[in-house]
């Protein structure tokens, strides 16, 4: 059965997304560039059938939002939550949780959060629409509510002098922070619940609200100021004052800079129970390739709850083990079966990709098993192994067998070599325990020896099986493998090993006890390397191994206050002098040499229980009765909460110099144990124990959140992998005014999943104040570029304000981007300060930040210019009104030989580089600039624009035309002469084609007219007269040069001889005189 929750954060409430009690209608309208598309669904008419209203939801990925009090509620709410049994109301100075409980959610308890002694004069905005429209159909029509606006964050502004409260939603659920202003007094906040019977404040500094139905938590206070990009944190604490008012209590901080108050700081993203009325002690905790996750463990009487089909829905009796399936969330029991006879049974799950291995052992002598040979039967000992294969949901056996002797057999890994081949790890006192021939020992020696056996993969052989040990007893624990070789760790009191000369230790440390790692063949015939790992004292239990497919790191427990730890370490020193204290050593994997060995512990007992290696992490987990046992600041719990032991997970660099993260986990009441973890896909680390305590976290929604029996099982999931906060390397402000501002960001991840980049920005330059952030507007321009690593940028998309689906394995993504300002801020100049962050679908990354200027308004329109004087190859232009902008950088004068219009393009540029005047807004008080270097008789069309600092534009909306003059002809000659005409030419002297020429005979008194040619033919002369030919031309606009003249005598009456010619000038009104023949 579903077990409802017991104990749940108030802040954040989960949400699912579901329909509330009102028949509402959900619009969704695309901003695809190519559609203008309204998606609308509403649920049936059916109230209570919220099921296809949630997988409509689901389908088109619905962000939670706020809903506007538009007259559907009672006028005091001005907005509002619903999800799924959980409703929030935002009035004026307060806050009204309410939650249904019972098999049908119709009874409800609501508690109120007020904000005591609150500014009168407070409003609550909302902020950032979402695409969501909630319609409300109740009663008749004129009652019908539509098209109410929703939101994704809410403001109560001022509602202390100085102070801001922002409800926005995060990963998990909706989310408060209190922003206090430089200057404003934190001490004048405090909260008043009504409908709480009992506040207090936890060990672990968590506000607990009691309710008579529920307990609530608010999570101990994260506060911090950011300077300079950085994170500071504030100590802070809650304080309970009279009337059930709760303020806080900061430490020092600056109060020139705001300081955010942040109630959650919360690693723990699930957390179940798992249990019936009796006692549950777990063993491991597994995922398959579909991210399903499997427990295994022991039950002393029947769970709550068992799934049909099962293999086994029957309790057998004494201890059975179980194993059960669970969404990966921890929300969902997929399955779950008994496994046992009459006797005692435990067991160990071992998912692949269609099979479930388990592996236990067991007392039973009637334990279920399928082969038809000799281990069908139990060996006749105190215990047999016993190793099972399952269907991928646990109800269907396809093999199980004994393996065992006439002695205690015990089980404690299960591995697999590089064919699939399962290898048995554990130990016996068997005199008969199956050995294979060639196997390196034969024989148990010393009381126990260690067992190792390969069996195929659907169990019906066993192709290699081997003891394992020396002359004392030995007993395996843990084992892995790399490169199809098998490492093995356990405890031993033999004092000789098969070690060498290459051995890290080649000798036993002392007393009784050391544990002792050795690489065994996968054909179980030889052990090439062997070494002790221990001190003077005892090492006793069990070590646990885990590895990087390289090195090998071994988590165990030590007496010994020499045991080899290295220099640099984390702790170099023995914690508890009159207990034992947990190591962590890092072997090669020759056994040959340490890289790194630490302490970890506080002063009383300390338990290993599980080492796991992820990527560039070591994780290790156990139990501690040691109060002061090492954690980190950031770490979910940092105080011991009480009882006979808490549990801890630690995480250390790879070289074990530093501890990374490390947390307490458990209840007040009674013994929390650590058995089993592993770090999932998503980089999130799954834990899994056992409890006796009532009071041990877990999660809204959770498969079960009370405590059924004496002990039950847990399995919490713990985000350890934040995004890396993003690097803005760099950015610049806009320069062509488009307003758009280019920056470069290196991002990278933790883990394997996809990210997703965020951008807002905020008024005023980066002073760590992340409040009242407004979303960006993407380019559509971006790129990617590869900086080292392997991983790929995959379908990246710009959607709005993010870019989703960048892939990313561990190290660095290059990323180009632009900040389309013009869209966000048209006409909002001023200081901003853009803000970037990552999400992975679990939880955001840190902001990185840089301020920029953004600047969209131009400058005022420039007058109209206008011709003053032309030459040949210049024009002298007169200045128009002025422009003004404040950040004013320069003119330009665009001109070009056109009839149309000027274009930026194509036109040619003269700007205050040619003419210094130009680079006031005054023009320096000149009233005139001249342009150079045209074309002759050329038409030009030109204007001027004022640009500023940041690229902003205004032109005159007049242009000006205007025409060069035209080149005074040269060279005019004569071509030919007869008795009766003569012919002229001359040069166009660079004027344009086109340009029209005037030539005329001043002696016989004819002209050409405006021709383009530049020749012409005199007519009707009369033989042996010498006659004057003048040229001139003239531009588009009529402008005539000066001319050039020839004298030039036709040819002679007598002889039809030609006549004299001359070459032209210009000289205006001259005459020429020649001598006549005598």
């Amino acid at each position: 059965m579903h077990r409802r929750d017991k104990r749940i954060d108030w802040v954040p409430i989960l949400f699912a997304f579901l329909a509330t009690v009102f028949l509402i209608t959900i619009i969704i309208t695309s901003h695809s560039d190519n559609s203008d598309t309204t998606k609308t669904f509403s649920p049936k008419a059916n109230v209570g059938d919220t099921g296809s209203l949630q997988a409509n939801i689901s389908r088109l990925e619905i962000e939670p939002f706020f809903i506007t009090n538009e007259g559907q509620l009672r006028p005091e709410v001005q907005y509002y939550y619903r999800g799924a049994g959980t409703s929030v109301y935002f009035e004026k100075n307060k806050i009204i949780y309410s939650k249904a409980y019972g098999s049908d959610e119709t009874v409800t308890y609501s508690y109120i959060e007020e904000f005591a002694n609150a500014n009168q004069t407070t409003t609550v905005t909302a902020k950032k629409e979402s695409e969501a429209r909630v319609n409300y159909f109740l009663g008749s029509a004129e009652d019908w509510k539509t098209n109410i606006p929703t939101y994704q964050e809410l403001v109560y502004e001022n509602i202390y002098d100085g102070v801001d409260v922002q409800y926005r939603f995060s990963d998990s659920g909706i989310k408060s922070d209190i922003i206090v202003r430089a200057d404003a007094n934190p001490n004048i906040i405090r909260k008043k619940y009504t409908g709480i019977t009992n506040i207090s404040i936890a060990q672990n500094g968590d506000l607990v609200l009691e309710t008579p139905v529920e307990t609530f938590f608010s999570r101990k206070p994260h506060v911090y100021q950011i300077e300079n990009d950085v994170e500071h944190i504030i100590d802070a604490t809650y304080i309970i004052h009279e009337n059930n008012e709760v303020g806080f209590a900061l430490g020092p901080y600056d109060t020139a800079h705001d300081l955010i108050i942040d109630p959650i700081l919360d690693h723990l993203v699930s957390a179940t129970l798992f249990g019936g009325t009796a006692t549950e002690n777990s063993f491991n905790i597994q995922q398959n390739s579909s991210g399903n996750i499997y427990i295994a463990g022991v039950t002393t009487g029947a769970l709550a709850e068992t799934k049909s089909p099962a293999y086994d829905t029957d309790y057998n009796g004494d201890n059975d083990m179980f194993v059960a399936k669970l969404s990966n969330d921890l929300t969902t029991l997929l399955s779950a079966t008994y496994i046992g006879g009459s006797g005692n049974d435990w067991g160990r799950v071992y998912p692949t990709d269609n099979s479930v291995y388990v592996l236990g052992f067991t007392a039973s002598t009637d334990f279920p098993t399928s082969m038809t040979d000799y281990t069908t039967e139990n060996g006749g000992g105190t215990s047999d192994m016993i190793i099972m294969k399952f269907n991928a949901d646990i109800d269907t056996l396809a093999q199980s067998r004994y393996l065992g002797g006439n002695g205690e057999d015990v089980s404690h890994e299960l591995l697999f070599l590089s064919d699939g081949s399962p290898v048995v790890v554990g130990y016996s006192a068997s005199t008969n325990f199956t050995t294979t021939t060639g196997a390196y020992k034969g024989a148990v020696t010393g009381g126990y020896d260690g067992t190792l056996t390969v069996f195929s993969s659907d169990l019906t052989t066993i192709t290699a099986s081997t003891y394992i040990g020396g002359s004392g007893a030995d007993i395996i624990s843990d084992g892995v493998v790399i490169d199809n070789e098998i490492f093995i760790a356990g405890t031993t009191a033999s004092t000789d090993l098969p070690t060498d000369g290459s051995s890290y230790q080649q000798s036993h440390g002392g007393a009784t006890w050391d544990h002792f790692i050795e690489k065994v063949s996968s054909d179980l015939t030889t052990v090439t390397d062997a070494t002790y790992l221990g001190g003077s004292a005892d090492e006793f239990l069990f070590p646990f191994l885990a590895t990087d497919n390289s090195s090998l790191v071994v988590h165990g427990i030590t007496k010994s206050s020499d045991f080899p730890v290295t220099s640099g370490a984390y702790d170099e020193t023995f914690n508890d002098t009159s207990g034992s204290d947990t190591y962590i050593t890092i072997l090669d994997n020759s056994l040959s040499n340490a890289s790194a060995s630490t302490y970890l512990g506080g002063s009383a007992t300390d338990n290993p229980r599980a080492v796991i290696v992820d990527n560039d992490r070591i994780f290790v987990a156990g139990y501690t009765a040691s109060t002061n046992f090492p954690t980190s600041s950031t770490g979910y719990d940092t105080v011991y909460n009480g009882g006979v032991s808490d549990m801890y997970i630690t995480q250390f660099s790879t070289d074990l110099t530093s501890m990374t993260a490390s947390t307490f986990f458990g209840g007040s009441l009674a013994e929390d144990q650590y058995m089993s973890l592993f770090v999932a896909d998503d980089g999130s680390l799954y834990v899994l124990g056992s409890t006796k305590s009532s009071n041990i976290p877990t999660t809204a929604g959770a498969y079960q959140t009370t405590l059924s029996g004496t002990y039950d099982v847990f399995v919490a999931r713990f985000y350890t992998a934040l995004p890396n906060t993003p690097i803005i390397t760099t950015s610049s402000t806009p320069t062509d005014g488009s307003g758009t501002i280019s920056f470069t960001v290196d991002v990278n991840d933790a883990d394997n999943e996809n990210l997703k980049l965020l951008m807002s920005y905020s008024a005023d330059a980066c002073d760590g104040d992340t409040s009242g952030m407004a979303t960006s507007t993407l380019g559509s321009i971006y790129s990617f570029s590869q900086t080292t690593g392997s991983e790929t940028v995959s379908t990246a998309s710009t959607s709005a304000w993010h870019i989703q689906n960048l892939s990313t394995a561990s190290n660095t993504n290059t990323l180009q981007i632009a900040w389309d300002t013009q869209t966000d801020l048209p006409s909002a100049d001023g200081w901003y300060c853009l803000f970037i962050k990552t999400n992975d679908s679990i939880s955001n990354s840190s902001y990185a930040s840089t301020t920029v200027f953004v600047d969209n308004t131009g400058p005022t329109e420039p007058g109209a210019l206008s011709v003053n004087t032309t030459s040949t190859t210049s024009v002298v232009l007169n200045f128009g009104a002025a422009s003004t902008d404040t950040n004013f950088s320069e003119y330009k004068i665009y001109y070009e030989a056109t009839s149309s219009s000027v274009s930026l393009e194509t036109g040619t540029s003269f700007t205050s580089s040619s003419d210094v005047n130009l680079a006031t807004s005054t023009f320096n008080g000149a009233t005139t600039t001249t342009i150079s270097g045209l074309t002759p008789n050329t038409q030009y069309i030109t204007n001027i624009w004022a640009y500023d600092t940041y690229g902003n534009t205004a032109s005159s909306t007049e242009e000006v035309s205007w025409y060069t003059l035209a080149n005074t002809p040269t060279s005019l000659v004569s071509a030919s002469t007869d008795q009766t005409s003569l012919a002229v030419s001359w040069s166009a002297n660079s004027s344009a084609d086109g340009t029209q020429y005037y030539a005329e005979n001043t002696t016989a008194s004819t002209t050409s007219g405006w021709i383009t040619d530049t020749s012409w033919t005199s007519t009707n002369l009369t033989c042996g007269e010498t006659y004057t030919i003048i040229v001139k031309a003239r531009n588009a606009d009529n402008v005539e040069t000066d001319t050039i003249s020839v004298d030039i005598t036709s040819a002679g009456c007598g002889g039809g001889g030609s006549g004299s010619s001359g070459t032209g000038n210009i000289i205006p009104d001259t005459e020429i005189i020649l001598d006549k023949p005598t």
